[in-house]
């Protein structure tokens, strides 16, 4: 069996249902047909990610001051609460752990006045102390009260496990830190100014160049990058909506290098499109198509392992859309609308190779 892991907003604040959490579905293996095994009802569990092994699950909570670690059962793919942790700031908005595992990472908006943290983990998965907050600093960009003091929305390891990358749309920077592996304590590595206004919010990596691509949440770009050891050079910036587009909002919300390294691809919430980029060899990007079928405020999406499936989580229809890649070209195919929770938020998929027989 195959397992997806479903994260969601369930207030009417985030335009959620009143009810969900992380909704649990399993399907076999080649089978497009997703069924639906498990609800766990919490507040707001709007950003997911796995621990060792892909074992434990642990989770944000959106508008709220809360992180959750559950138990994945080997054989039913079922969670299990393990434990809840009171960070002390509120509305966490992305979650990562470090290639040992012994740390998990939280960023946090905290109504302008974000910081991140790091929390140990305990031999079991379960969420132990704080052992840093960090509050970066720098100059708030000139957008109110969108940029109303450093705002991190996503904290994000390079391919190599070596650098933290914080996106910090308040202060339209990325932070890089180095963390002791000691003491969890961040060690800031470098902070990057981007263009004014911009909004840094996700930024993904080239699984085989050294390249980064950054989305911007409120101009609604792509901004390309050579990257080394923790260091940003901007190369170009370009819009996620074709030159047609005239729509006031233009606000982009999730961006993903596909396995191959061969495409790019990013949605936008205005827009209610998500584009493809293919990503030249020297790093630039060219416009492949953009995609509307089947897009409602798409704030997540994720690319399968195989490279062969991208799943649009449509925040604003409450469901998930399935597209297939084209391979060689990177284009996407709409095939079908399943998933149905209350405003998606995020996806994970759980390896077949973690999972007993």
């Amino acid at each position: 069996m195959e397992y997806a892991y479903v994260g969601s907003f369930t207030t009417e604040q985030r335009n959620g249902l009143g009810h969900g959490g992380i909704s649990v579905f399993s399907r076999q293996p080649g089978d497009e047909e997703w069924k639906r095994i498990q609800v766990y009802e919490m507040l707001n569990p709007s950003f997911l990610t796995f621990g060792k092994e892909e074992r434990i699950l642990y989770a944000a909570q959106g508008d709220g001051c809360m992180v959750t670690a559950f138990s994945i059962h080997e054989k039913t793919g079922k969670i299990k609460l393990l434990n809840e942790k009171h960070i002390g700031l509120f509305n966490s908005v992305s979650v990562t752990t470090d290639n040992e595992y012994k740390y998990l990472f939280v960023a946090c908006l905290n109504n302008g006045h974000g910081a991140i943290l790091s929390l140990r983990l305990n031999q079991d998965g379960s969420i132990g102390e704080i052992c840093d907050i960090e509050v970066p600093q720098g100059n708030s960009g000139p957008l109110y009260p969108a940029q109303a003091g450093t705002q991190p929305h996503q904290v994000k390891f390079d391919r190599e496990g070596r650098y933290l990358s914080v996106c910090d749309k308040g202060l339209d920077e990325i932070h890089t830190y180095s963390v002791d592996d000691h003491t969890g304590r961040f060690l800031l590595k470098k902070s990057t100014k981007f263009p004014m206004s911009c909004c840094p919010r996700h930024v993904d990596f080239h699984p085989k160049q050294k390249y980064a691509y950054l989305l911007t949440e409120w101009i609604g770009g792509v901004i390309s990058c050579q990257y080394d050891e923790g260091a940003y050079m901007l190369m170009e910036n370009l819009k996620t909506t074709p030159s047609r587009y005239v729509g006031i909002r233009n606000v982009g919300a999730e961006i993903e290098v596909h396995p191959s390294g061969k495409f790019l691809y990013a949605s936008n919430r205005g827009y209610d499109s998500l584009v493809v980029f293919r990503i030249e060899t020297d790093g630039y990007l060219k416009p492949v198509e953009w995609c509307s079928e089947g897009v409602v405020k798409p704030r997540f999406f994720v690319i399968s392992k195989d490279g062969k499936r991208l799943y649009c989580a449509n925040e604003g229809n409450h469901s998930v859309s399935i597209y297939s890649i084209d391979l060689e070209t990177g284009k996407l195919s709409f095939m079908k609308t399943t998933m149905h929770v209350s405003a998606p938020a995020c996806i994970l998929f759980r390896e077949p190779k973690f999972i007993a027989d």
